[in-house]
């Protein structure tokens, strides 16, 4: 009985480990993925690029969603996890050279995927 025990609940082999480690971190990551996009949505991210003439920095989207000074590294970690997940597109600044645009850091676009997420017209 006891050897039963150790072969159903003892460690796994280093292969199985790592690829269990690999797939919980998958779904924790797609978790985070999710709460992302539902955060851009509901401050209405997508919505604030188009208006600014489809393209804008992050301290620009701060001040046209008009969120508190303290949000800021909060919607930039926002932005971060949805530019990685292909929802927004980030253009560095060497990229472009429209000074009125670029700024620290570049500026955010919107993709095919957020611009289902624009509601204005």
């Amino acid at each position: 009985m006891e050897k039963e025990k150790q072969a159903g609940h003892g460690k796994l082999p280093h292969e199985q480990q790592l690829q269990a480690s690999t797939e919980l971190m998958h779904h924790s990551l797609g978790y985070a993925r999710s709460m992302a996009l539902g955060c851009a949505a509901k401050l209405g991210v997508a919505d604030a690029i188009h208006r600014a003439g489809g393209c804008a920095t992050l301290d620009g989207l701060h001040a046209a969603l008009s969120l508190h000074p303290s949000k800021l590294p909060f919607l930039r970690s926002v932005m971060r996890v949805l530019v990685a997940s292909g929802v927004f597109a980030q253009v560095e600044e060497e990229e472009d050279d429209n000074e009125d645009i670029a700024g620290a850091g570049g500026y955010y676009r919107l993709t095919p995927v957020s611009s289902l997420l624009v509601t204005a017209c």
